[in-house]
Parts: structure tokens; sequence; C-alpha cells
């Protein structure tokens, strides 16, 4: 997130993201600070910026907004096929109590709702 972060903020020079890489990052900073050098075009910081925004006001508003803690996961254990992150965590940033527990209509299948008829379920 510090090299996007970065990026975003208008650093061009590849050896600064590329210090800034997680110390849990297998890869050196040599084949980051590679990846990082490159065609520096307004319309790709634009497209990175936006989600960068998106979560940034999501999780903001989600801490101010007083919204009750995630209730516990109908499902226990880990699902087959199920996402490296947690799904319902930030759902509940990106909606915040809208989507409620719904029988039949776990993590995965609610992120693919969102997903192909966003944030608005209103309509």
């Amino acid at each position: 997130m510090k090299i996007i972060r970065a990026i975003v903020s208008g650093e061009r020079d590849p050896d600064r993201p590329a210090g800034d890489r997680d110390v849990r990052c297998k890869s050196s900073p040599e084949p980051i600070r590679a990846a990082l050098i490159g065609n520096d075009r307004a319309e790709h910081v634009f497209a990175l910026a936006q989600p960068l925004e998106t979560s940034t006001k999501a999780r903001s508003r989600g801490a101010t907004a007083g919204w009750n803690p995630l209730p516990k996961p109908a499902i226990g254990g880990r699902q087959l096929n199920a996402a490296a992150f947690d799904v319902r965590a930030a759902l509940h940033y990106v909606l915040g109590p809208a989507l409620r527990p719904i029988h039949g209509l776990g993590p995965s299948l609610a992120l693919k709702l969102v997903a192909e008829c966003g944030a608005d379920l209103r309509t």
C-alpha cells in the first residue's frame, strides 16, 4: 500500500517506493524497482487512485459511523475456494450493515452480488 500511495502522490523515482516494500515480501528490491520503471501515463495513475480513494473513504466511514461489530459467521471453518482475505470484513467496510445475514447468502456469493450489481442494492 505504501508503494501505491507513493505512485498516486506523484513519486516517480523507482528507488524510493521499492525501498518501501513490506518486510514479508519475498522479492528483493531490484525486481520491484524494475517493475516500477515504465510509462507513467496519467490515466493509469488515475485508475490506480480511484480504488485507493474508495477503500480509504469506506474504511474511515465504517470507523466513524458507529456501526455494530461484525456478527459471528454462520459457517464454521474455511470453505473450499474461499478468498485469501476476509470477505465479510471487506463487505462490511464498503456496505456497512446494509448487507444483513441472509440464509443461503454466504460471503463469496455476497461479494459476487456486489461485484455484479454495485454497492447500491436498493434498486
